[in-house]
């Protein structure tokens, strides 16, 4: 029988049947720390599945335990089951089934039902018979994978403007018409109602000529549209790419095809120039076609 060197809620560390030393899985010393206590869980709901939070650490509802089912080799208890029962204790077994059924979780069966139970309350040092240590749950994954930290994003920059001066820059933005009683005749000929019409006239000027201002740039961002005209199409259709040997060599797709034609230019080049030196017309190095001696049979055969 495997024997328990500490208890459940102190420990993770067991000697098997040959005496080795080995670790229990966290999932178990989670569930011991729960039931005891010690630790607190919470339920997180993540893409429409159900995980189970152990401090940092989260698994999933249907993740496997050590706990064998009994009387099958391969097949485990998961921890909403084991969840399940520790909830339930309190009621007979065959209500606790229904309950189970009714849930959709997996039965913890009878001979299974009080070890698991004296286990995680902390009644039992031993740990249960149907613990498999070869078999290797599924690690947990970090609660921050399950719920990301939102980030607020800075609200966007905008013109910065004197409060003092807003209500002057709308008295003369908007000004209908000229109050003649804060006109004063100058002299004779400029009267107070003529200096009044003058002002009227250059308010409905300063409105039909100034041009209105686009609200991006009286927010200070860039205006979203590029600026591009006509002439800068125009450089850009006949605009080529200059290949050099970095150029080359940093293309995406390398074809050194042309680089034979390259080589061989400059291959006829370095020929012309050395046969140049040595006096030797380059057009006349080529050896001349051996032109046979006449010969009278030859033209006998020919005439035939």
């Amino acid at each position: 029988m495997r024997t328990l060197t500490r208890a459940c809620g102190e420990g993770s560390e067991f000697k098997d049947e040959m005496g080795v030393r080995r670790r229990m899985s966290e999932i178990l010393r989670y569930l011991c720390e729960v039931a005891s206590g010690q630790l607190s869980m919470k339920e997180i709901t993540h893409n429409n599945e159900k995980y189970y939070a152990f401090g940092d650490r989260a698994y999933h509802k249907d993740t496997e335990t050590n706990l064998l089912v009994y009387g099958k080799q391969n097949d485990y208890y998961t921890i909403d089951a084991l969840l399940f029962l520790w909830e339930h204790r309190a009621k007979t077994h065959p209500s606790y089934v229904r309950d189970a059924t009714a849930a959709n979780v997996k039965v913890v069966s009878r001979p299974d039902r009080r070890e698991i139970l004296d286990y995680l309350s902390g009644n039992r040092l031993e740990i249960p018979a149907n613990h498999n240590p070869s078999h290797a749950p599924a690690p947990g994954i970090a609660i921050s994978r399950l719920v990301p930290e939102t980030i607020e994003e800075p609200e966007a920059k905008k013109l910065k403007l004197e409060h003092n001066a807003r209500p002057r820059v709308d008295q003369l933005l908007n000004k209908e018409r000229v109050d003649s009683s804060e006109v004063r005749a100058l002299n004779e000929s400029l009267t107070a109602d003529k200096i009044a019409a003058l002002k009227q006239k250059r308010l409905t000027h300063q409105k039909t000529k100034i041009a209105a201002v686009d609200p991006e740039m009286m927010a200070g961002g860039a205006p979203t549209e590029p600026l591009v005209t006509r002439y800068a199409m125009d450089v850009r259709k006949v605009e080529r790419v200059y290949k050099t040997r970095k150029s080359v060599m940093n293309a995406t797709k390398k074809t050194y095809t042309f680089l034979f034609d390259v080589l061989k230019l400059i291959k006829s080049r370095e020929e012309a120039a050395r046969l140049k030196e040595r006096g030797i017309d380059s057009t006349k190095s080529q050896p001349a076609k051996f032109v046979g001696m006449y010969n009278r049979y030859d033209q006998e055969r020919f005439g035939k």
